[in-house]
């Protein structure tokens, strides 16, 4: 868990996700004592039930996935309790392919949660791959008028990063290519 300026982050090992964060400084209802969920575990979404969890690397070449939605390491942190660091390897054909690397921080800034992974060939051949991660789960919403939820999709290609906002809706959003 961390914890720091008005919120709480409770992590799991499984995809090392954020399995919930709080906000114990602000109550879910008026007059409540409850803290307000910021996110929270998606049980109606399948296996994964952890918001921003890593599931699965698509490799190139060969053609193959590699599920990563298991019990990831627990590496001790080396700046104290402000981080929690995760760690796996993805193997295929019991060979090793990539070290992932997966750290959760929180900055300072109110309620801001950073997210660093740090992805290592351990092959002698370049590996082209896609990783699959998990969103937001759990979001609430806070208005029953209407729904101001959005999604933020970063794509990183040859030293770009290209962040498009898609709004939230009933049905799955078309993710860019």
């Amino acid at each position: 868990m961390l914890a720091a300026d008005g919120v709480m982050v409770y992590f799991t090992s499984r995809g090392a996700g954020v399995a919930l964060a709080r906000l114990p400084g602000y109550p879910a209802t008026v007059g409540g004592f409850e803290p307000y969920l910021l996110l929270g575990a998606d049980r109606s979404a399948g296996s994964v039930d952890a918001s921003l969890a890593t599931i699965a690397v698509e490799l190139d070449q060969p053609d193959a996935t590699i599920e990563l939605n298991h019990p990831w390491t627990v590496v001790e942190p080396t700046d104290g309790a402000k981080s929690v660091s995760f760690r796996t390897t993805a193997s295929r054909d019991d060979q090793p392919v990539l070290a992932i690397d997966k750290t959760y921080r929180l900055t300072g800034r109110r309620f801001e949660l950073a997210v660093e992974q740090r992805i290592e060939n351990l092959t002698d051949q370049p590996v082209t791959f896609r990783l699959i991660q998990a969103g937001p789960a759990g979001m609430p919403r806070e208005d029953a008028r209407g729904d101001y939820r959005s999604l933020y999709v970063a794509r990183s290609r040859k030293d770009q990063v290209r962040v498009r906002r898609i709004r939230h809706t009933t049905q799955s959003p078309r993710l860019p290519e």
